[in-house]
């Protein structure tokens, strides 16, 4: 069963919370970047304070999240020092704000990797 929203804004919030890319300093900036979140997955539009970026996919409404899911994966990830058998593994790009000495405020891509563990939707 899908989530409903209520648990996905949760899902969504925890993983806003554990964030390591939080900076107070920069959200501190009024009018540039939104309070509260700085990791953006909405990498077809121009990220808060930057120029304008064209959308690849100009009749899309709402945020263009890029990933990539590897549906067979048949590996291990070791959490705690334990390995996890993952079965399904998705890749999903995100940007987020650094600030430079001269106040100049960047933004940096990277992935968040989530591994779905267990035996293949119990196949």
């Amino acid at each position: 069963m899908p989530l409903n929203a209520a648990d996905a804004q949760t899902l969504g919030n925890i993983i806003n919370d554990l964030n390591p890319y939080y900076d107070a300093a920069i959200n501190a900036l009024p009018g540039v970047l939104p309070p509260g979140w700085q990791m953006d997955i909405d990498l077809a539009t121009a990220a808060p304070g930057s120029p304008g970026i064209v959308s690849p996919f100009p009749n899309t409404v709402g945020p263009n999240v890029m990933l990539e899911v590897d549906d067979h994966y048949y590996g291990e990830w070791n959490f705690n020092g334990q390995p996890q058998k993952i079965s399904r593994a998705l890749r999903i790009r995100y940007r987020y704000p650094v600030s430079a000495p001269s106040g100049q405020v960047y933004w940096l891509e990277d992935y968040l990797l989530i591994g779905f563990e267990g035996a293949d939707g119990g196949g």
